[in-house]
């Protein structure tokens, strides 16, 4: 026979085990809520995307040139995996033993890129296409292409709604955080303008495994299978779409962490989560062929360190011992050690395997950090710390959240959460009347979880700009537990209610908003791009191999298939070092130089363009960081390491080859030119 505590705690239990609401009219109004918010956000993308580009009208030249940088080479799979008359086994080995990518290096495709999405989607279109029903509805490949990505945004939107709804026991603090992310698009999504990068597939299963990481959290005896299975696949799905899952994986490991120095009681639980997370990881490595960044990922040597110390230590949790010790030492000597083994760990694989394969990264952070200040960056870093979406965040980024009200409740929120923290360490300390269950029906392991996470998403999203998009929808729900604190210390409801009002008012105003930008109709305009596109496509060999700016490359690769020496994806030192060779076309090196390089990198094509080469020496353009990686003085002489480089005398080669001569007849001819590009071909 049950008592009363037990029948309270199983109760306790299957009301976790759903989403928490009054009763079941209640639930189901908050799913279809949910649903309807994410159909509206996806739609919403849509619109604005087809109004700057008119989309679905432009030739499909122009669509895929529309695909930009990465989000080109990422769509040249699916489209080659979209074709009729291929198998799936065709698909995968061609993937498997690709030599278009980095010609002639044959490279697994699987391996070194994130593109299961892409297969994924391909899968979807072959199987619908089979269907008369769906024939007519299903476009061309890339309308079900870039509106699958739209989907995507739409079902990111129902997951954060699910996970503030979980987090803050009511559905409509889910609606306040669409109507935070419709009101602060600019800083929530770039789904609208770079469809298909890979977060925009990523971050929906993020904020999923962080609501089944809510609900795990929230249970008081023991772990629900089902959530922590689903933890485990929703982890899987984040990682495997994203080439940057270990560093985010890293950071929510550490979050869970503190919160097992901070309630001690959730040792095992944490432990648990961390296991599950590792093994989501485990299998990314197997679907990825033991990719060398999964592989020795920092978040896997972080969870080894973590797990044994929190095993090792738990037993001693509610003994005699342990209480005889001030909790904060313990919890002090606990998170020394785990950095100390997390870090021997990382060490001891990355030797032993001699794996350079993420030392660009390592770099960029101490660029960032002001460590590495005695010589010029690495040419790869440098065009990182160039690119406008690794640079510091913006301070508008403080106003637009202001304004809404947003950043404003998260940090009344962060501050009220740290007091609470700081109170119960205290208490832990130096009072033996300590309850930390009733302490921690105030703010729960979940919500302090939450807040840890978005504090370190904070840090790196201040340092690389485009890591707004992982901090401000964790944001929005941190920002509401001031709100759900005030039906629970206040008034009844009265949390709630502001919510909705809150809610209401961004919605009215944002529709305003909407109205304007749907008024300011646009097309994709860019005849250059497409002229030397359909150019090569008509009259250069299929099998010609190509080089030329990162960016541009992508595009070739998705127009087409030719294949090419660079690309945009830099996750591998080879390749980094090859593109810096190659691009010694904007460098002061002879006609000679380049012509070897060129044909030691087995290129046939070589495309300029006017805009890199006549760009204005400021430190960052690509003249610039190519001078500097061969410790010459850029244009501008305006550097601190003036000392260490000199000064060439060599004309630089894309300008230098623009008034042909018999030395350089004798080496390139060119054979394509426009306002914007010249191609060359290497004789």
């Amino acid at each position: 026979m049950l008592t009363d505590k037990e029948g309270e705690k199983i109760v306790m239990d299957e009301e976790i085990v759903l989403l928490p609401a009054s009763g079941w009219i209640d639930r189901l109004v908050g799913i279809i809520i949910a649903i309807i918010c994410g159909v509206v956000f996806a739609s919403y993308i849509q619109q604005l995307h087809e109004t700057t580009l008119w989309f679905t009208n432009i030739k499909p030249v122009e669509q895929e040139i529309s695909l930009r940088t990465e989000a080109g080479l990422y769509y040249s799979y699916y489209k080659d995996a979209v074709k009729e008359g291929k198998t799936v086994r065709e698909i995968i080995h061609n993937l498997m033993h690709d030599k278009s990518t980095e010609y002639p290096r044959e490279i697994n495709i699987l391996e070194r890129f994130n593109i299961y999405q892409e297969l994924i989607l391909a899968a979807l279109y072959k199987t619908f296409k089979r269907y008369t029903y769906f024939t007519n509805y299903l476009g061309s490949p890339i309308i079900f292409y870039v509106y699958s990505c739209f989907v995507f945004a739409g079902f990111g939107v129902i997951t954060l709604f699910l996970l503030a709804w979980a987090t803050h026991k009511s559905w409509i603090y889910g609606l306040l955080a669409f109507a935070w992310i419709c009101a602060n698009l600019d800083d929530s999504t770039r789904a609208f303008f770079t469809v298909n990068l890979r977060e925009n597939f990523a971050l929906p299963f993020f904020w999923l495994q962080n609501f089944f990481a809510v609900r795990i959290l929230q249970q008081t005896s023991s772990c629900s299978i089902k959530s922590l299975f689903a933890f485990i696949v929703s982890t899987f799905f984040f990682a495997i779409f994203w080439q940057f899952n270990q560093f985010i994986l890293l950071l929510q490991s550490s979050a869970l962490f503190v919160v097992s120095l901070l309630i001690p009681s959730r040792s095992k639980m944490i432990a648990i989560l961390l296991f599950a997370q590792s093994t989501a990881f485990a299998c990314v490595v197997i679907a990825q062929f033991g990719q060398p960044m999964a592989l020795l990922s920092v978040c896997t040597s972080f969870n080894i360190a973590a797990v044994a110390v929190l095993l090792v230590t738990s037993w001693r949790v509610h003994s005699t011992t342990t209480k005889a010790i001030n909790p904060i030492v313990v919890a002090f000597v606990k998170g020394i050690v785990t950095i100390v083994l997390f870090g021997c760990i990382n060490i001891f694989l990355k030797v032993t395997a001699n794996s350079k394969a993420d030392t660009h990264i390592w770099t960029f952070i101490m660029a960032k950090l002001g460590i590495h200040t005695r010589s010029p960056v690495p040419f790869e870093t440098a065009l990182y710390l160039c690119h406008g979406a690794f640079k510091f965040i913006d301070w508008g980024f403080f106003e637009r959240t202001s304004t809404s009200g947003c950043l404003i409740l998260y940090a009344l929120s962060l501050v009220f959460i740290v007091v609470f923290l700081a109170y119960s360490l205290m208490r832990q300390a130096y009072s033996d009347k300590f309850e930390e269950k009733k302490f921690y029906e105030s703010i729960s392991p979940a919500m302090i979880f939450l807040a840890i996470q978005s504090l370190l998403c904070a840090l790196i999203a201040i340092f690389t700009l485009r890591m707004k998009y992982l901090w401000f929808p964790q944001m929005t729900v941190v920002a509401m537990w001031i709100l759900s604190a005030m039906s629970q210390y206040v008034a009844l409801r009265s949390g709630k209610i502001l919510a909705f009002a809150i809610a209401v008012a961004l919605l009215f105003r944002q529709y305003g908003i909407y109205k304007q930008q749907l008024s300011l109709e646009q097309e994709f305009y860019d005849p250059d791009t497409v002229q030397l596109m359909e150019w090569i496509s008509s009259t250069t060999p299929p099998t010609s191999s190509w080089a030329g700016s990162m960016q541009l490359m992508a595009g070739v690769k998705a127009c087409t298939g030719r294949n090419l020496a660079n690309h945009p994806h830099f996750e591998d030192k080879w390749l980094r070092d090859r593109t810096q060779r190659i691009y010694q076309i904007y460098g002061r090196r002879s006609v000679i130089d380049v012509h070897r390089i060129l044909q030691e990198e087995s290129v046939d094509y070589i495309v300029l363009e006017d805009s890199i080469c006549l760009a204005k020496s400021n430190g960052c353009s690509t003249n610039d960081l190519v001078d500097l990686s061969n410790g010459e003085m850029p244009d501008s002489r305006n550097t601190e390491f003036g000392s260490i480089l000199h000064v060439s005398v060599e004309p630089r080669f894309c300008e230098r080859i623009r008034h042909p001569d018999e030395e350089t007849a004798t080496f390139f001819r060119l054979v394509f030119s426009n306002r914007t590009f010249r191609v060359y071909k290497v004789v």
